[in-house]
Order: C-alpha cells, then structure tokens, then sequence
C-alpha cells in the first residue's frame, strides 16, 4: 500500500517538473485546458497528501487515552449556550464542574459516586432527536 502512494507521488513529480513546465511556457502559448488539468492534478494531490496523513496520524494515536488518563466524563447538563455543569471521574473521586467559555470552576465533590449505568432514563442523542421530530411530524 505504502508503495502505491510512492508509486503515485513519483508520477505526480515527473508530471510537474519544472523543465516540463518550464519548456511548455516557452513555446507554446497556455492552454487553459492543460491549465486547468494540472491544477486539479495538483489539488487532488494535496488532498490525497491530507487524507494520508490524517489517516497515519489516527493509526499511531492512542485509542484508549482517555481512559490511561484516569479521567471520564460521566455526565454533562447544558445550562445554556455556553454553560454547562459536568460530573468527572478522577481517580476513586467524582467532581462537580462549571464549564464555561472562560473558566472551568469545581462546584463540589460527590461524597457517593454517581452510578448512571443501571438508570433507564439515559436516552442517546439520536433517539431523543428522532422522537422530537417524530413528534413534530406527528402533531
């Protein structure tokens, strides 16, 4: 695979080399259809260069950090546009935090840790929006 990609890139450099181009804007006057082809070449070069490296960059990085970490988010309430009160896991110890566009604030720390797995109530995001819009649709 990596070989492909070296593969193209070789042949994306033999294409814009600075000879051929150079030679091309001396005798012949441009072509705004070889113009246009080299600068969608170039374009999907460069977006073919972010894709594989972004594609690297996810297969290095740690999928379990957050956990390694000892931090966990275990639940947030939106208090308005820009605030929010989230409870975190440090450790053995859960906090009560202010979240806002310039300060995060510690409000308290639960003396009983808060178990949100057993609770019915959680409803993911997408199965609240479906019944809003069922809802809405409906009435």
């Amino acid at each position: 695979m990596v070989r492909t990609y070296q593969n193209g890139v070789l042949v994306l450099l033999a294409l814009f080399s600075q000879n051929s181009y150079a030679s091309s804007i001396g005798s012949n006057p441009a072509n705004p259809v070889i113009a246009l082809l080299k600068m969608t070449l170039a374009l999907a070069l460069v977006l073919g260069l972010l894709w594989a490296f972004t594609t690297l960059l996810k297969r290095f990085q740690s999928p379990s950090f957050q956990a390694k970490s000892g931090l966990q988010l275990i639940s947030s309430y939106s208090l308005g546009q820009r605030e929010k009160l989230v409870v975190m896991q440090v450790g053995e110890e859960q906090l009560l935090l202010g979240v806002t566009s310039s300060a995060i604030s510690k409000l308290h720390v639960l003396p009983v840790p808060l178990n949100l797995e057993n609770t019915s109530d959680t409803r993911s995001f997408k199965k609240t929006l479906n019944a809003a819009l069922n809802r809405e649709i409906s009435a």
